[in-house]
C-alpha cells in the first residue's frame, strides 16, 4: 500500500517494518523510478523464462517428432545474399569482377549476411546457385543479389552472361545465359519484405559483332514492390573496368556500404555522385526502387528513449537489496555498503549489519591456515608471468579478450580483438590451430561435445566454428550490441547469446535461425549458464562490481533463486549452485528450495570468478587480483591456491575439474595457472 508522509515522503512497507524513502529532488529513488525498475526487472525474467519454455517446446517436440513454429515476428528475420563473379570470358575477358564479389561477399558476411558466393561460374552453375537463393530466402527477412560481370539486352529484357557462354546469333542468347527476371521471380516467390538487386554488369557487349542490334549496356528494370535494383550505370549506357583491383562503381558502393545507420537510398545516392565526379560524368550509377520498409546494411545503434545508465543504477542497488534484506548475516549487509556507500539503504544496513554482529564465519582466514602458492609440476615447465605469478603456461602477445576450456578439459580457446581464434592444448599449453575470423571478437564458447565453437563480435555477430577445420559453418547478426555472453544448452541444440545492451536471443545451432529474442531494458545480463542437466538457467544481471544471479526453471519459468552475487556456477548434477554471495564470500545454495547450505571463509578481495568442480569435491575462485583458490566442499577449507603479484582480471575461466584457471589480465595478457595440493 502506498502511504504520503511528511513533506512528500513517499513510504511503503518492507519486512521487519522498515520503511523506504523515496524524494524526487534530492537524488534519492523516487516512486516512478522505483516501479520502473522493479516493472523492467519482473517484464525481463518473464520474458526469459518464456524464451526458456520455448526452448523446452522445442527439445519436447522434437523428441515426439513434432515441428514447432516460431512467432511470425521471428520466422523471417534474417539476411541472405547471392554474389557472382564473373571474369574470365573466353571473347573479351574482364578484370576486376572476382575480386569486386570476394569484397563484396566478405562486407556483407560482416553485415550479418548469409551470403553463397559462385566465381567465373557457367550456366548451370548460376542456375543452381539462385536455385539454393531461393530456399534459403523463405526464411529471411532480407534479400540481396549481386552480379559482376558481362550482361547485355535483349529486346528489353536484361541477361547475365555465365563463363563459357557462346552465342552465335542474338535468338540463343535467352537459352544460354540467365534472365535477370529469374532472381527477381525467387525474391517474389520467397515474399522477402526488403530486396536488392545490384548490376555491375552494364559493360560493352562482346558478342556485338553477332547481333544486328547493337544495344549497349543494360535495359531499364521496373523494380517490383519491396525491391530496389541498382545499375553501375545509366540504361543503355557502359560502365568501367576500374584501373585499380575494383571495378569505379563497386569500389564506390563498398565504401558507402560501410557507413553505419545510413539509409539504403543514401547509399546509391551518395555512389552515384562519387563515380559520377570520377569518371567526368561518364558513367551515372541508376536506381529503380519501391522499396516499402527502412533498410541500412549497418544498423546504427539502438538508442533507448532515456539514458540506461541511471535506471541500470536503480535497479542493480534494488535487486542487491531485494537479494539480501531477510538476511541475518552481517556480510550481507557489508557487501552492500561496499558496493553502493551512497545508496539508498545505507542506514538502514549499517543498523543490521550491528544487529547481527557477531558473525563467526565472516572472519579472514588466520595467517597461519594461509595457503602458500604452490609452483606446477616440472613436467609442465612454468614460466614466469610479466606479473610475477607462476603459470603453467602463457600465451604470446596482448588484446585477447575472451577464453574458454573445452568440456573434455582437452584445449583452451581465446579470441582477440584482431580477430584471432586460438586453440591451445591444456596440458601442455602447445598451439592446436590458429584461425583469422573476420571482425573485432569479444566472447567464446565451445560446445558441450567441443567439436564446433561459439563466437561473438564487438557488432552484435555470432558464428559457429567447425574446432578442426576452422570452416565457419554460419553466421548471423541477431544483435546491435557487444556479444558478453554465449552459453549452450546441454545437449547442443540451443545457443543463447546475451548483448551489452540488452538484447537475448535463443539460436538453433542446427541452422543459426533465430527461435526467440526479448530486450532487457533494466539491469544487462552479464552470464548465463544451464545446469548440466538443463532443468534450471542462472542469470547473472548487473555491471561493474554490482551484479544478481537469479535461477530459472526452464521447464515452468518459475524463478527459483535469487542472490546478490558476483558469480555461479552448478554442480554436475544441477541440484547445488555455487556463487560468490555479496562478491566476497563462496557460497553453496540448494536450487530446488532457495536453502543455503555451506557458506565459506570471507573473501577480502572481491571474486571475479567461481567453479563447481565435476566431481563435486572441490569448489575454486578468482579474486580481484587473479589469485586462485580451491576449497574442500565438506570441510570448507582451502586445499591448493595460486598467488603472486596481483593482476586485474579482464576475464577468466576454469577447467571442468577446476585443476585449472585461465584468465586475461587487464593488458590483454592470457596466463594459465594450476592448481596442486
Amino acid at each position: 500500500m502506498r502511504r504520503v508522509g511528511v513533506n512528500g515522503v513517499t513510504r511503503f512497507p518492507f519486512r521487519r517494518g522498515a520503511g523506504i524513502e523515496c524524494r524526487g529532488t534530492d537524488g534519492l529513488v523516487t516512486w516512478a523510478d522505483y516501479t520502473e525498475a522493479l516493472l523492467s526487472r519482473s517484464r525481463f525474467l518473464q520474458g526469459l523464462a518464456a524464451l526458456l519454455l520455448l526452448s523446452a517446446l522445442h527439445l519436447s517436440a522434437q523428441e515426439r517428432n513434432l515441428s514447432v513454429t516460431a512467432s511470425p515476428a521471428n520466422a523471417k528475420s534474417g539476411r541472405v545474399a547471392l554474389v557472382i563473379g564473373n571474369a574470365s570470358y573466353a571473347d573479351s575477358p574482364l578484370k576486376n569482377p572476382v575480386n569486386d564479389a570476394r569484397a563484396m561477399a566478405k562486407s556483407l558476411r560482416e553485415m550479418g549476411f548469409e551470403v553463397i558466393t559462385r566465381e567465373n561460374a557457367n550456366l548451370q552453375q548460376m542456375d543452381n546457385a539462385v536455385r539454393e537463393f531461393g530456399r534459403r530466402l523463405e526464411q529471411a527477412h532480407v534479400g540481396l543479389f549481386y552480379f559482376a560481370g558481362h550482361g547485355i539486352q535483349i529486346k528489353g529484357r536484361n541477361f547475365l552472361i555465365p563463363v563459357g557462354a557462346d552465342f552465335q546469333h542474338e535468338d540463343e542468347v535467352p537459352y544460354r545465359s540467365m534472365d535477370a527476371g529469374q532472381v527477381l521471380d525467387k525474391m517474389d516467390s520467397a515474399k522477402t519484405r526488403v530486396n536488392l538487386v545490384i548490376l555491375d554488369a552494364c559493360r560493352n557487349n562482346p558478342f556485338h559483332r553477332n547481333f544486328r542490334a547493337r544495344r549497349q549496356g543494360l535495359a531499364e528494370m521496373e523494380a517490383p514492390a519491396g525491391t530496389l535494383i541498382g545499375f553501375a550505370t545509366a540504361p543503355g549506357a557502359v560502365a568501367l573496368d576500374g584501373e585499380g583491383s575494383h571495378g569505379v562503381y563497386t569500389q564506390h558502393l563498398l565504401k558507402q556500404m560501410s557507413e553505419r545507420g545510413l539509409p539504403v537510398e543514401q547509399v546509391f545516392k551518395r555512389v552515384r555522385v562519387g563515380v559520377s565526379a570520377e569518371t567526368g560524368e561518364r558513367q551515372i550509377p541508376w536506381e529503380s526502387s519501391s522499396l516499402r520498409e527502412e533498410f541500412q546494411f549497418r544498423q546504427e545503434a539502438v538508442m533507448t528513449a532515456r539514458p540506461p545508465v541511471p535506471v541500470n543504477e536503480v535497479a542493480l542497488e534494488l535487486a542487491f537489496w531485494d537479494a539480501i534484506k531477510s538476511s541475518k548475516r552481517a556480510d550481507d549487509y557489508a557487501a552492500y555498503l561496499e558496493q553502493f556507500p551512497k545508496g539508498r539503504f545505507v542506514a538502514l544496513a549499517r543498523n543490521r549489519m550491528r544487529d547481527f554482529q557477531p558473525v563467526a564465519d565472516v572472519r579472514p582466514l588466520p595467517a597461519t591456515q594461509q595457503v602458500a602458492a604452490v609452483p606446477a609440476p616440472a613436467a609442465v615447465a612454468p614460466q614466469q608471468a610479466a606479473a610475477g605469478a607462476q603459470a603453467a603456461f602463457l600465451v604470446a602477445g596482448t588484446d585477447h579478450t575472451a577464453l574458454a576450456f573445452s568440456g573434455n578439459d582437452q584445449w583452451l580457446a581465446i579470441v582477440r580483438r584482431d580477430g584471432w581464434l586460438l586453440l591451445r592444448e591444456v596440458a601442455s599449453g602447445k598451439p592446436t590451430a590458429d584461425y583469422k575470423l573476420e571482425g573485432t571478437l569479444s566472447s567464446v564458447r565451445f560446445a558441450p561435445d567441443s567439436a564446433t565453437i561459439a563466437v561473438g563480435t564487438e557488432t552484435g555477430e555470432m558464428r559457429l566454428i567447425d574446432r578442426v577445420s576452422g570452416r565457419e559453418l554460419w553466421r548471423r547478426l541477431p544483435h546491435s550490441g557487444k556479444v558478453l555472453s554465449l552459453v549452450f544448452s546441454p545437449d547442443g541444440r540451443y545457443l543463447l547469446s546475451a548483448a551489452a545492451n540488452g538484447e537475448v536471443e535463443l539460436t538453433s545451432v542446427a541452422n543459426g535461425k533465430s527461435v526467440q529474442s526479448l530486450r532487457n531494458d533494466g539491469m544487462p545480463l552479464a552470464d548465463a549458464q544451464y545446469s548440466p542437466d538443463g532443468r534450471y538457467v542462472a542469470v547473472v544481471l548487473g555491471e561493474g562490481r554490482s551484479h544478481v544471479v537469479k535461477v530459472v526453471e526452464v521447464g515452468s519459468g518459475r524463478e527459483m533463486l535469487t542472490v546478490a552475487a558476483a558469480a555461479a556456477s552448478f554442480s554436475v548434477n544441477g541440484r547445488h549452485l555455487l556463487v560468490a554471495a555479496g562478491g566476497h564470500t563462496p557460497t553453496l545454495f540448494d536450487v530446488a528450495s532457495g536453502r543455503e547450505m555451506q557458506r565459506f571463509t570471507r573473501y577480502p578481495l572481491q571474486i571475479v570468478a567461481g567453479a563447481y568442480a565435476e566431481s563435486g569435491d572441490y569448489v575454486a575462485t578468482v579474486d580481484a587480483e587473479g589469485h586462485g583458490l580451491r576449497l574442500d566442499t565438506r570441510s570448507g577449507q582451502p586445499v591448493a591456491a595460486v598467488r603472486g603479484a596481483p593482476v586485474r582480471p579482464r576475464a577468466a575461466a576454469f577447467s571442468t575439474d577446476v585443476s585449472r584457471y585461465a584468465l586475461i589480465d587487464e593488458q590483454g595478457r592470457v596466463a594459465v595457472y594450476r592448481f596442486q595440493e
